[in-house]
């Protein structure tokens, strides 16, 4: 089932004071790996934290079904008091949000010293 394996979404957490940063590595898409990413976020919601940051520097590709997951995360996360932002998107992913006007939604950040501080 080596195919299957390539499937799957490496995602490391970190935090950086009561931020907690997620970074998924490789293609965020409709076959499953969107999903684990919402998933993954929306179960650190879940378990109370509130400011969650998603580094998106190891997504190598995200289609629509990935926006859409993500757009139904921060809906989550905001339903729950929580706040959902981006660091690191890629031009590409930069470009599709503005194309989306998703922009105006979802916040994004070059730096991790700006992103963590813009949650305060």
């Amino acid at each position: 089932m080596e195919g299957q394996e390539s499937m799957a979404l490496e995602i490391a957490t970190r935090q950086h004071g009561d931020v907690v940063i997620l970074a998924p590595a490789g293609i965020v898409s409709g076959s499953g790996t969107s999903d684990e990413l919402r998933q993954a976020l929306i179960a650190k919601s879940d378990s109370g934290y509130s400011r969650l940051l998603l580094d998106c520097s190891g997504i190598t590709h995200i289609d629509s079904t990935g926006l859409g997951e993500l757009i139904n995360a921060y809906a989550s996360i905001a339903r729950q008091g929580g706040a959902f932002k981006l660091l690191h998107p890629s031009q590409r992913f930069r470009d599709l949000l503005r194309i989306t006007r998703l922009d105006s939604l979802l916040k994004w950040f070059d730096d991790e010293a700006s992103a963590v501080a813009s949650f305060s």
